[in-house]
């Protein structure tokens, strides 16, 4: 039996110091930790990737409409202070969806009304994803 077979075998059983023992003796090097994933949580990595996609076609939608100068906050982000603005507006931007689906959560069990709750939580990954690209410089080049 494989190595992460004998693992989930071992998680099903409740045996929590065989999966210890197993685990430290895997190789965890990416291509096995992606299989290993891919093996047996199939359903989970291929909606992962799906979103993954989701969210980069979503992104290049708004990019062509908006262009990086919403998110650079009209600055040219060479600075610490312009960086920092920007990464305040995406906070700022992250806080209203966060506050929509407390909203949506509290008051109507996630039903919206005018935009799905997914839209919400595809935007606040995107978010993410732009915050740290600002950070480390990249935006809009």
């Amino acid at each position: 039996m494989e190595t992460n077979q004998k693992i989930i075998k071992a998680k099903n059983e409740g045996n929590k110091e065989l999966v210890q023992k197993l685990q430290q003796g895997l190789d965890k090097s990416p291509e096995n930790v992606v299989q290993y994933i891919r093996e047996n949580y199939p359903e989970t990595e291929e909606m992962f990737q799906k979103e993954l996609n989701n969210m980069y076609m979503t992104f290049c939608r708004k990019q062509y409409d908006y262009g990086p100068g919403n998110i650079a906050m009209g600055t040219l982000l060479k600075s610490d202070k312009e960086i920092n603005q920007s990464l305040f507006g995406i906070i700022v931007r992250m806080n209203d969806k966060i506050n929509r689906l407390l909203n949506l959560s509290t008051k109507h069990n996630f039903k919206a009304q005018n935009e799905p709750i997914e839209d919400a939580f595809l935007d606040i990954a995107i978010y993410c994803v732009m915050a740290l690209i600002v950070k480390d410089k990249k935006w809009s080049k």
